[in-house]
């Protein structure tokens, strides 16, 4: 449930300040209040949903300022996490890239949104991962979630 919903925010099919209903959630989905409120906690963890107590969740805003501002951000977790990449890669890592590169023009061939996207993130995490530095990897993370639903404001 989601990375359906966060589907359908990261490929515009929910809008920012749109209300994420817990009764229309668990109609959808067919599943118990206590598992939408999971749900919500875990899009409201990853920075794509935001909810006030006694208030319904909604898909964040992101005003102009925030947008560069995680962008910036972005580039220089990215910029660090190459920086202390041991190179040369392992073969069994560039075998991964390779894999996910594959995965990805397969996925771009047939018009799949979806697994291009989770193609793409493959890519990123298994290069960026290979820093070695967990912590590193987990903030990276973090922000790619920032700024998937930022693509789709367009």
């Amino acid at each position: 449930v989601v990375q359906e919903i966060e589907s359908e925010i990261i490929f515009g099919l929910r809008h920012p300040f749109e209300t994420l209903s817990e009764d229309a959630l668990m109609e959808r989905f067919d599943i118990k209040r206590h598992v939408v409120r999971q749900v919500l906690v875990n899009l409201v963890n990853k920075g794509i949903v935001e909810k006030e107590a006694g208030k319904s969740a909604h898909v964040r805003f992101f005003p102009a300022a925030d947008v560069e501002q995680i962008y910036e951000v972005r580039a220089h977790l990215h910029a660090l996490a190459v920086k202390i990449m041991p190179l040369p890669l392992p073969t069994d890592t560039i075998e991964k890239l390779w894999q996910h590169q594959r995965e990805h023009k397969q996925a771009v061939e047939r018009g799949d949104l979806r697994a291009t996207h989770v193609a793409n993130d493959l890519f990123h995490s298994t290069l960026l991962g290979a820093c070695g530095n967990k912590y590193l990897v987990n903030t990276i993370q973090h922000y790619e979630w920032l700024s998937n639903p930022i693509r789709s404001y367009g």
